[in-house]
């Protein structure tokens, strides 16, 4: 090797090797610039729901809350029973308008919030705040209003007025703590009623797709005094998912519907489409979802306010075969959509009954019956209650603010709602379904939501059943977890033998293995819709209308369309 070329190797290693510590230091400075956003995607200022206004306090499911739907609160303490609760030393929790509602020597203070006893001990968990959603990687800020609000006529607080009461704050910490950080409040005797400001920011994990507020009890604090939370807001980076009814492998020549994993109240939706990998994009359509005919393999975007969607792939598989050996879309042999209602006293469903004269406006019943559970005509279906309307949030009750349209987002469309009792596990829809193909591949699908977006969500256990029930021919199991829409609940393909119907029951299994009321009284709000059978379109039988010659007449096997078996 020459002196020349020795010189140039030398050179080539010393900018590799440059590069390398460049890399190696932009990385220990937190890698590559994290993405910055503005959007909203949380929040809220414990404003009540509608109807809620003049109550002295309310639980989380009637607060307002900002931002996409799908975030959570929960508390270590429990909501109060009475008032009366804020005058003891229970550790207990209440939203409201103004604390003086609560007990007349906390602050007049004109302005909504979460109000926490803290009956409790050292850095205890107080609220929990959980935005899901967001882009992994990228920065986020949470700013918080606190007020301090001891009980200065008590013998506890005039014993420990100069006590500096202190929280502990974090976003994102783990299961050690580390992440929490002292928050001061001051002294009882100088902060009584005083609000202050908290606002922390920081960028997500790689693999972080929540911002989790966690507020704790501090080391040094009155027992005889509370906490009010006035205002929480968080601002990050949306990550908008896509949803097909379907799934990613669709039928050929079949629907199916795109929507997005949660609601976020944009103001403006574009879908598009690629054929080519993503290289190019085709307007589709402008509508919050979107159905598509799947003919052919494809990726899919949305760009929500500004913000754009990972592309979400779709495959076509083939579910049939007609007559040419060519793929085709499967035949619906059942579908209950429960129906829609045109106004708001008469309702038409699935199978075209019409009823008029409702006993409240957007309430129907079904025609057979629901197990354990009686239908509510009149008011806003609590627990052990059930009534197919359209709208729940508004037609039901406001804090029913899981899912905001029936799953074909038809205007006015049928749902049924199911509020299932308190403690109750077992069947709580039962029906049997006639007019099935007997010999030939069946298909099933249905699709639950959860009604108030609790934490505490709905599970079933769907089962098809022989026409006696004696012999199940499939299941599958399902969540409907806060902020998840629609959830398809679809099970393996199964053939009848020897009969043409089958036993339909979804079986309640939300809040199994717990104690008490609380899981139900907080949640387990079932919404059904959308329940189909399908099977493959029978091929033409070969009718020999002229033996002598095999001359023949075609003529396809009937399709059924059902009616209700009640």
């Amino acid at each position: 090797m020459t002196h020349s070329n020795k010189k140039t190797r030398n050179k080539c290693f010393k900018k590799i090797a440059y590069l390398a510590i460049a890399l190696i230091v932009l990385f220990q400075n937190g890698g590559l610039q994290a993405q910055t956003c503005t959007s909203l995607v949380g929040g809220t200022h414990f404003q009540p729901l509608p109807g809620s206004e003049d109550a002295y306090y309310y639980d989380f499911n009637l607060v307002k809350q900002i931002g996409p739907s799908g975030n959570t609160f929960s508390s270590a303490a429990t909501i109060a029973v009475d008032a009366e609760d804020f005058s003891t030393t229970n550790f207990v929790y209440g939203a409201t308008a103004n604390p003086n509602k609560l007990r007349t020597d906390f602050a007049d203070i004109k302005d909504s919030m979460l109000v926490i006893r803290l009956e409790t001990g050292t850095d205890k968990p107080l609220l929990s705040y959980k935005v899901n959603g967001v882009k992994p990687g990228s920065n986020y800020t949470v700013r918080m209003k606190i007020y301090h609000l001891p009980v200065m006529d008590s013998a506890c607080m005039m014993a420990n007025q100069w006590t500096q009461s202190n929280l502990r704050i974090g976003v994102n910490v783990d299961q050690y703590g580390a992440g929490l950080k002292d928050f001061s409040l001051g002294s009882g005797a100088t902060s009584w009623g005083q609000s202050f400001n908290y606002t922390s920011t920081g960028t997500l994990a790689a693999d972080a797709t929540s911002i989790i507020l966690s507020i704790n009890s501090g080391y040094n604090f009155g027992r005889c005094s509370a906490i009010g939370i006035g205002k929480i807001e968080v601002f990050g980076c949306l990550d908008p998912k896509i949803k097909s009814s379907q799934g990613r492998e669709v039928c050929t020549g079949e629907q199916t519907l795109l929507s997005l994993d949660r609601e976020y109240g944009a103001k403006s939706y574009q879908w598009q489409k690629s054929t080519n990998g993503g290289s190019s994009w085709t307007n589709i359509s402008t509508n919050k979802s979107a159905i598509v005919e799947v003919t052919e393999n494809a990726l899919y975007r949305i760009t929500m306010d500004g913000t754009v969607s990972e592309p979400y792939d779709i495959k076509t598989v083939t579910c049939c075969v007609n007559d040419l050996g060519m793929p085709s879309s499967r035949e619906t042999i059942f579908f209950d959509d429960f129906g829609r209602f045109p106004t708001a006293n008469s309702y038409i469903d699935a199978f075209g009954n019409t009823t008029t004269g409702l006993t409240k406006p957007f309430r129907a019943n079904v025609g057979y019956t629901i197990p354990s559970h009686k239908f509510d005509g009149t008011g806003t279906i609590e627990d052990g209650f059930y009534g197919v309307s359209s709208y729940i949030h508004k037609n039901v009750g406001n804090w029913f603010a899981g899912v905001y349209e029936d799953h074909s987002q038809e205007p006015d469309g049928g749902q049924l709602f199911i509020n299932v009792a308190y403690n109750f596990l077992g069947v709580v829809y039962s029906r049997t379904i006639p007019n099935l193909c007997e010999g030939k591949q069946m298909f099933f699908e249905a699709y639950i939501a959860n009604a108030s977006d609790a934490v505490n969500a709905p599970t079933i256990k769907l089962n098809i059943k022989s026409p006696n029930g004696a012999q199940t021919l499939a299941t599958a199991t399902a969540t409907a977890g806060p902020g998840s829409g629609w959830v398809r609940v679809s099970v393996p393909s199964f053939t009848l033998n020897g009969y043409t119907s089958v036993l339909l029951e979804v079986d309640s299994r939300g809040g199994e293995g717990t104690s008490g009321d609380a899981f139900w009284r907080n949640g387990n709000d079932l919404l059904i819709d959308d329940i189909k059978f399908m099977a493959c379109a029978p091929p033409t039988l070969d009718l020999f209308a002229d033996l002598p010659t095999f001359s023949k007449y075609k003529k396809p096997a009937p399709i059924h369309w059902s009616s209700i078996s009640l």
